[in-house]
């Protein structure tokens, strides 16, 4: 099973509602629906606030590889002209 999959596991067999959850794991209630609905996973910190939530029902590998930010790009400055004396 997947991370969503587990989630939807555990909100089942403890009774929890999406808000619940959420608030026990310190997270939005928005991003669990988007979560569980497969649009969005966790990053790193809430896939490990869920495992902590969850005591380790939903571990944080079930979510796969999370997603890595895209580096920014270096601004290139212009080149810097000589003071005029």
């Amino acid at each position: 099973m997947n991370g969503a999959e587990l989630l939807r596991h555990f909100l089942t067999a403890e009774k929890l509602s999406q808000a619940d959850f959420a608030a026990r794991a310190g997270v939005s209630t928005a991003s669990v629906s988007l979560w569980l609905a497969g649009v969005s996973r966790p990053g790193y910190d809430s896939a490990l606030l869920v495992q902590s939530a969850t005591g380790g029902a939903v571990p944080f590998v079930s979510w796969g590889a999370p997603p890595v930010p895209k580096p920014t790009a270096a601004k290139k400055s212009a080149p810097r002209r000589p003071r005029a004396a």
